[in-house]
């Protein structure tokens, strides 16, 4: 047992989420404190793998936000950019489905110069794509290739997500992406609550400026998929 513990305390410190303190709770007088991230990942609701997952997405993409500077006005390109990005960032972490890399390869060729913008800052590749595709593989034996992979199905999900905000209808998108509806439903059933979850993680993590972002575009993606989950059957 003593040994688990130790092997948990490294692991707490090692990744940011815990430090020690002087003056604590054990007997001996010392013990760990959570860290802001820490904290960020318990309010949010996340485990603490999905929570160092999107802590490093979002470290990353808030210098593509120009969210360090309250004067910048941002120009219309800058303002897609950032809706873009959030689209990416409110796709729920654990939403699972393989990837069909032929259809993804062909929907990635039709994308706008924006979202490609977009797809190169979250680490997206269209050499990988393109490669997978061609029935080349991803061994994921090493955490390098395992992030890469973890990226690229987020943001093939992420499409999804992008195709009901806009209103798309459910059998439209399953049909676009390959996909079952019943995995479109949930999806759709989860999202706006996991938006909810990144913009408390990042209060908690004092990004204001991105909080209040995903605050305003919950909204929007709430409505978005609610109208696209109003198909009816005929």
């Amino acid at each position: 047992m003593t040994e688990i513990l130790r092997k948990a305390e490294e692991y707490l410190i090692e990744n940011g989420l815990a430090a020690n303190i002087e003056h604590g709770f054990t007997q001996a007088g010392g013990g760990l404190q959570s860290t802001t991230l820490g904290k960020a990942i318990v309010s949010a609701a996340l485990s603490i793998d999905e929570g160092l997952f999107v802590h490093r997405e979002l470290e990353r993409s808030m210098r593509k936000f120009i969210l360090d500077d309250e004067l910048v006005i941002p120009s219309p390109s800058i303002t897609h950019l950032t809706s873009q990005h959030l689209i990416y960032h409110c796709t729920p972490v654990y939403a699972q489905c393989e990837i069909d890399w032929k259809i993804f390869r062909s929907i990635f060729d039709g994308l706008s110069d924006t979202s490609v913008l977009v797809a190169s800052a979250i680490g997206v590749s269209p050499t990988l794509i393109n490669r997978m595709a061609q029935g080349g593989t991803l061994k994921e034996d090493t955490p390098s290739d395992q992030e890469k992979l973890r990226i690229h199905r987020r943001f093939w999900i992420s499409l999804m997500v992008q195709q009901l905000i806009k209103e798309e209808p459910l059998s439209k998108v399953a049909e676009t992406f390959g996909i079952e509806r019943g995995f479109l439903q949930n999806l759709s059933s989860t999202t706006s609550g996991f938006a909810s979850m990144v913009q408390t993680f990042c209060s908690t993590l004092r990004w204001g400026n991105l909080a209040l972002l995903l605050g305003g575009f919950k909204d929007r993606l709430a409505f978005g998929i609610f109208c696209a989950g109003r198909e009816v059957d005929v």
